[in-house]
């Protein structure tokens, strides 16, 4: 790959990461902080944000493949082992988090 579409990809994948946890956390003050608007009002505008996070989550993992592709050949053996050991355990936890925000976000949003 070409060093610019390699940094471009970083970008997008880091903003989209950040459009979802922006999206969560909008859903979750919605939910909790804002009962005086009405219900169909809110439920709307948690469903935008609720579509905004799952796009923003597909986007990242499209991207973070493509990180995972490029960055896999270019280290040496040992910093590559640990790298990849850390890389593994934040993706897990990550992935969990990530699954039980989604979720959230959803019962939030369609209950």
């Amino acid at each position: 790959m070409k060093t610019w579409l390699i940094i471009i990809n970083n970008f997008v994948h880091d903003l989209f990461t950040g459009l979802w946890c922006s999206a969560l956390l909008t859903i979750y003050l919605l939910e909790r902080k804002a009962p005086q608007a009405s219900a169909e009002t809110m439920k709307d505008l948690m469903k935008f944000f609720f579509v905004l996070g799952i796009v923003s989550l597909l986007v990242v993992v499209i991207t973070g493949v493509f990180r995972s592709i490029y960055y896999r050949d270019g280290e040496n053996e040992t910093a590559a082992t640990i790298k990849k050991r850390a890389l593994i355990v934040k993706h897990v936890f990550l992935g969990a988090l990530s699954l039980a925000g989604t979720y959230l976000a959803y019962s939030y949003t369609f209950n």
